[in-house]
């Protein structure tokens, strides 16, 4: 199979979801497709190139669903789960992604196209249309970017968050004695059910973020 652009942009998705973004370089992405570094550059122009090329890639595999329920709750939610699972399947993606320096990838464009199509039914104006999903896209981004962080720590450690909590229990209770904290005690002391976990955080936000918006549309009506 010849080189091709859509083979290099593969073999650095691959690359990136295996080892993270940071670990990334057009040598490793030629060595993982046997040909010379430089013939790469036939294809793709540059690095920040192909992170355009990586982006689109990934948000390619979006599930937007042909046609709106007409509840733009529901529509939202759906497409917040589909941008979550897409992030998690590439933790690079989301710290990789600009909030103000948008990356020109059509694949983010039909995606913010369609969350602005489910809100359409609000009556808002298309200038609250886009900062709402904007905004909905900046807090799944914003849990997101931790991803790759805590895979790293866990390659790194060999250690699952729980795992590693664990061993860290003494040096949290020395901790815990020299700066009193009586609301985090209560949290960690008292039987609760707290955890530290993204998906949890993801769960709770989204609930909370579409809560306000419900709330925030109802009043503008």
């Amino acid at each position: 199979m010849g080189l091709s652009r859509e083979r290099i942009v593969a073999a650095a998705v691959a690359l990136a979801d295996r080892d993270s973004m940071a670990e990334l370089s057009m040598r490793r992405i030629a060595a993982a497709l046997n040909v010379a570094t430089m013939s790469l550059y036939r294809h793709v122009p540059s690095r920040d190139d192909l992170v355009i090329d990586m982006i689109d890639a990934a948000l390619g595999e979006l599930r937007v669903p042909p046609r709106y329920r007409g509840d733009w709750r529901a529509d939202l939610e759906r497409c917040a789960r589909s941008l979550w699972e897409v992030f998690q399947r590439h933790p690079w993606l989301a710290p990789s992604m600009s909030m103000t320096r948008p990356q020109p990838a059509p694949n983010a464009l039909r995606f913010g196209e369609w969350m602005m199509g489910a809100l359409h039914p609000t009556g808002l104006t298309v200038t609250d249309r886009m900062l709402v999903q904007l905004l909905l896209f900046g807090f799944v981004r914003g849990v997101a970017s931790n991803l790759e962080p805590e895979a790293e720590a866990v390659r790194d450690t060999g250690l699952t968050d729980e795992e590693w909590l664990e061993t860290q229990s003494r040096a949290f209770e020395r901790f815990a004695t020299q700066h009193p904290a009586p609301h985090y005690e209560q949290l960690f002391r008292l039987d609760s059910d707290f955890e530290f976990d993204l998906g949890v955080l993801f769960e709770f936000g989204l609930a909370r973020f579409l809560d306000g918006i419900g709330v925030w549309i109802s009043s503008r009506r």
